[in-house]
């Protein structure tokens, strides 16, 4: 029998913890070594549509961008996102799984970073090997689904992916039968004005009370 209770899966990079700054300053002094321009300052680059809009013009660049999704010490010591620790220490009875496109490899890492600063235990979904970074909005939607059955409950994914949050409106719209809902975080790389939410809208949403972080 599903709950009409919906469980939270989240999303770790750019909902929990912050990327972008160390992402754009290894872009950029790549691009000033190499092709010897100069780069906008982060704020101007995010205006242009972020770090992949921006330095996905140089050929160095895919390169790079997968080598730092995928190595350890690039995903330590991330800043996290403020107010992403309270409000999922607030929400953790509705918290049931970390789902994450970071490949399995960093599995240890996020697990540990998570930890490290005390945000609530719950198993960390990892992108497996075999799916194509690519398809990363389909194998999540296949995943929520799977956790909907598991826990025999509405799954609600919070992720700061446009992409993702438009394609489970799509399928809740189109045969997901209630199982799936989405909430399109205010990450510093989501697109302004498609209904992202900050934490402290978010838990005013869950609970129904002011928060602030």
């Amino acid at each position: 029998m599903f709950t009409e209770k919906k469980l939270i899966a989240q999303d770790v990079d750019e909902c929990i913890f912050n990327s972008v700054d160390k992402h754009y300053l290894h872009y950029k002094k790549e691009a000033e070594t190499r092709e010897g321009i100069v780069v906008p300052s982060l704020e101007e680059v995010i205006r242009l549509g972020g770090t992949h809009a921006f330095f996905g013009q140089f050929e160095w660049y895919a390169q790079m961008n997968k080598d730092n999704r995928n190595d350890e010490k690039f995903n330590r010591g991330q800043e996290r996102i403020d107010g992403s620790l309270e409000a999922l220490t607030l929400l953790e009875s509705q918290l049931a799984v970390y789902l994450t496109t970071r490949p399995e490899s960093l599995l240890r890492v996020t697990q540990e970073e998570l930890d490290k600063y005390g945000y609530p235990d719950r198993q960390v979904i990892c992108r497996p090997k075999e799916v194509n970074f690519k398809k990363t909005t389909e194998w999540k939607t296949w995943m929520l689904a799977q956790l909907a059955m598991q826990f025999q409950a509405q799954m609600l994914m919070v992720d700061d992916s446009i992409n993702l949050h438009q394609h489970l409106n799509h399928a809740k719209l189109n045969g997901s039968k209630g199982l799936l809902d989405t909430i399109l975080y205010a990450g510093p790389m989501t697109p302004k004005g498609n209904g992202e939410m900050t934490w402290e809208e978010i838990v005013s949403l869950m609970m129904g009370k002011e928060f602030a972080a």
